[in-house]
């Protein structure tokens, strides 16, 4: 089943994954054209939650078959976390403590915030790293660290 969250709230199970999207597990997602959708998250965006393993094995592959589940597909209801510990692939070495936000992939990627546009950059966080890690790791962030 992967890894699972240690602890925090999940995503209210009323958001469908947005038509044409597909989100891996461990990827961080954004609000999607509506309150009801989400999308796989984008550089710079508004995290809202991190995409975490379901316990369904299976997922339909679009032609009306099934394949092994890694992700959600257009449709679906994904689980994710939104508050806590919870995990995320790596699209970059990133060190501990260091801020995290999401890359074009919704993959994590360490944060600089500068002085300027405090409040903008902020809402880009959405998390702080527990552990270091190289590009296609999956580690540990602390959501509610987002400072």
């Amino acid at each position: 089943m992967g890894y699972q969250p240690e602890y925090g709230h999940r995503l209210i199970r009323e958001r469908f994954v947005e038509t044409g999207e597909t989100i891996p597990y461990y990827r961080i997602i954004k609000q999607g054209t509506t309150e009801t959708k989400v999308k796989l998250g984008t550089l710079g965006c508004r995290p809202l939650a991190i995409s975490i393993p379901s316990e369904e094995a299976f997922m339909p592959n679009g032609s009306g078959g099934i394949v092994p589940r890694t992700g959600y597909v257009a449709g679906e209801i994904p689980e994710a976390q939104m508050t806590g510990i919870a995990f995320v692939e790596l699209a970059e070495t990133v060190s501990q403590g260091e801020l995290c936000g999401s890359s074009a992939n919704g993959r994590g990627i360490a944060v600089e915030l500068s002085l300027t546009g405090m409040n903008t950059e902020i809402g880009t966080v959405a998390g702080t790293f527990l552990e270091g890690g190289d590009a296609g790791d999956i580690v540990r962030v602390d959501m509610d660290r987002r400072q």
